[in-house]
Order: C-alpha cells, then sequence, then structure tokens
C-alpha cells in the first residue's frame, strides 16, 4: 500500500469526479484510477461505485475512508516533525476564513511567518459550513470561524477573539442617524447583507426574529467588499463586524455605528481536525493563537 494511493481516494470523494481529482492530485485521470484500482485488489474489498461517472463509496469504502484520512493525517505530520528537527518548519497551511474574519486574520499569520520564514499560506473565503467541510474533506488544515453558534463536529476549537456588529451607513445618512443604533431601527433602512449561506447572516437573522422584525436586503452578497461597495456607492446599510472595517483602515464616504438593544458578541476562533498528533505546522499555529490578546489588539484598533 502506498500513501499516495490513500490521498488519491480522499481527493475523489472529495471532488466527486475522476478527472478533476487526478487535476488536483496533479497525475492524469487514467493513472489514478489505475492506483486507486490497485488499493481495491490489495485491500480486498470494492471502494467505488462505478458506472459511467463516479458513483461515491460503498459502504466497505466509507470505512476504508475515515482510516485514508487518519493515516494521510499522520503521515503529513511525520514530514512535518522531520522538516522540524531540521531546525526549520516548511511547507504549506490551508486555511479557511469566514469573511467578517478576513482582516483579522493577519494579526495572527504574520507572527506566524515572522517566526517560521518557511512556511507558506494559502487562505480561502469560505463560509462556516465550507470549512466544517474542507477540515472532513482534508482539504483546509484550520479554519478561523464561529464557534459557539452552530456545532462543528471533530474539531479541537481555540478562542481567539469576540466580533461585535455595527451598523455601516453612507455618509451623506449620518446626520439622521443617532450615534448608537437600535436594532429595531434597522427595519425601515435599506439593507444589504451577507447571503443565508454565511453564518454572519444567520446570526444577524436570528437577532432580527429576536427583537420582532424582518426586513428584506435589496443586495445580498457573500463578499463584504461587495456590502461596502454598496453601502458607499447606492446609499444602501449594512450590518458588519465592527473590527472588520476598522482594520481595514480609511473608509471614504461610509461611517460606522454601534448597534444596541441587543448588544451582540461572538467568538471567533481557530479550528483544526481533531487528531492523536497534530502536524507541527499546525501546532504552530495553535500555539501563537494562544498567545496572542487579539481582543486587546481589536480594541486598540477601535474607535472609541
Amino acid at each position: 500500500m502506498d500513501v499516495r494511493q490513500l490521498r488519491y481516494l480522499i481527493a475523489l470523494v472529495r471532488e466527486q469526479h475522476f478527472s478533476r481529482a487526478a487535476e488536483s492530485c496533479n497525475i492524469s485521470q487514467p493513472a489514478l484510477s489505475a492506483q486507486i484500482r490497485r488499493l481495491e485488489e490489495e485491500l480486498g474489498v470494492p471502494l467505488i461505485r462505478r458506472g459511467n461517472s463516479y458513483g461515491g463509496l460503498t459502504p466497505e469504502g466509507e470505512r476504508i475512508l475515515a482510516w485514508a484520512k487518519r493515516i494521510v493525517t499522520q503521515a503529513d505530520a511525520l514530514l512535518d516533525e522531520a522538516s522540524e528537527l531540521r531546525g526549520e518548519l516548511v511547507g504549506s497551511i490551508a486555511i479557511g476564513v469566514i469573511p467578517s474574519a478576513l482582516s483579522v486574520l493577519p494579526l495572527l499569520t504574520a507572527p506566524l511567518l515572522a517566526e517560521h520564514p518557511g512556511l507558506r499560506l494559502v487562505v480561502s473565503s469560505l463560509s462556516s459550513i465550507e470549512i466544517q467541510r474542507g477540515l472532513d474533506n482534508l482539504a483546509l488544515d484550520a479554519g478561523l470561524t464561529y464557534l459557539d453558534n452552530e456545532p462543528l463536529q471533530n474539531v479541537d476549537m481555540l478562542g481567539l477573539y469576540h466580533e461585535e456588529f455595527a451598523l455601516l451607513a453612507p455618509q451623506a445618512a449620518v446626520v439622521d442617524l443617532p450615534e448608537v443604533v437600535a436594532w429595531r431601527d434597522l427595519e425601515r433602512l435599506p439593507l444589504c447583507l451577507l447571503t443565508p449561506d454565511m453564518q454572519n447572516r444567520r446570526i444577524i437573522d436570528g437577532i432580527f426574529a429576536r427583537v420582532g422584525i424582518a426586513p428584506a436586503p435589496i443586495v445580498q452578497s457573500n463578499s463584504v467588499v461587495t456590502l461596502l461597495g454598496h453601502v458607499r456607492h447606492a446609499g444602501l446599510f449594512s450590518i458588519v463586524a465592527r473590527n472588520h472595517l476598522t482594520l481595514l483602515g480609511s473608509l471614504g464616504g461610509v461611517v460606522l455605528k454601534r448597534l444596541i438593544r441587543p448588544q451582540v458578541r461572538q467568538r471567533v476562533g481557530l479550528v483544526r481536525h481533531a487528531t492523536e498528533v497534530p502536524s507541527p505546522r499546525i501546532d504552530a499555529l495553535w500555539r501563537l493563537g494562544k498567545r496572542l490578546d487579539l481582543d486587546a489588539r481589536l480594541l486598540e484598533a477601535m474607535p472609541s
């Protein structure tokens, strides 16, 4: 048995397509298919439901997949351990990040790269559901996401900071707004919000329900940048993570207003796949997260 065969099996399940799986593994489709057949022959059980296209795993394949993920994770950890013993921590870390935490991430990754210049990062903006899926299929090494609102499966969690919501308003509308805005007052405003597949939006919808309103957003997007553009240029209002916007620097044409009644704080932190022996690369990220006081850093960055 070759660890690469297990990687091919994991890639096939992740991509749900032979050609895409082969492309992700940088081999030809016939070569990937042949290696998976050899794995089936060695194990003596069918792993793949075959037809004109990939048809999913057999019951035997489902059980073997769980072992494949464990073995591949430990093999990667072994390689990382060897690099650390050579006095250098090298390799790539794939991190999935919820949109509202993207601007916070450099507070964590900048010191990580300073301590370990041999590391490389691949950062993807994803929903919390996509982060869970990426950890499950080993497409991600870690995630930066909400920790409390929806259950996370088979992960270790490390709280890093608390997110507060704010109203993002066009500069021209400031004269008509109080210094702090109640959630109930948002019902009369033209809103642009993140899409319902984002946990941020589901949290906001839950707050709306608590205060007894049901606004209908004019624009929905999975991009915070798109929301910012519609506030600045279309005169709409949005609800964003207060720290996300303050860390971006100057925000010409828009203003942040605190939201109260209720004032909501959400815990955001790191997640990683729960394993017996975590990868030294991910462990370095984890140790750094424990040392940093991101709540204090974010408080310094926020305007009074």
